[in-house]
């Protein structure tokens, strides 16, 4: 039996749908790319986070070509270390904090290697279907 798995943003309307829910990564380093520091130390400690946070998606995507139990925990250990780190700016850490709450939803992958980091995918094409069906209704008016 497949197991059902969605993979989604943290909207509360879609827990407990199916089986297992996995958070998108994108969605998550978006509210990182939200924060506005104007201090230069705040600005750096964001840069450098979300530097380190692609990096650390990047050895994800690696994950999923070849999974094996020593990279999943060495992915797991440094998802603690990345996301367990005090930076100088309040508002960078409350955002770690509560990723970090998030650490199984967002690593499904480590799970089940075969499904996407995102669902990016799945929001373009529900996208472009509310798009033609607008522009038929325009069309029809």
């Amino acid at each position: 039996m497949r197991s059902k798995i969605l993979i989604c943003d943290d909207a509360p309307q879609f827990k407990g749908i199916l089986e297992f829910l996995g958070l998108c990564l994108i969605h998550e380093e978006r509210h990182y790319k939200k924060l506005t520091p104007s201090h230069p130390d705040f600005i750096k400690a964001v840069a450098d986070f979300r530097e380190t946070f692609w990096k650390y998606y990047e050895k994800l995507k690696l994950y999923k070509i070849n999974p094996n139990d020593k990279k999943k925990k060495e992915l797991s250990d440094e998802f603690d270390l990345i996301f367990l780190g005090k930076t100088c700016y309040f508002a960078l850490n409350q955002l770690m904090e509560k990723t970090r709450a998030k650490k199984d939803e967002l690593l499904l992958v480590l799970e089940f290697p075969t499904i996407p980091l995102h669902n990016n995918t799945s929001e373009l094409a529900m996208r472009e279907k509310v798009i033609q069906e607008k522009s038929e209704d325009i069309l029809e008016a």
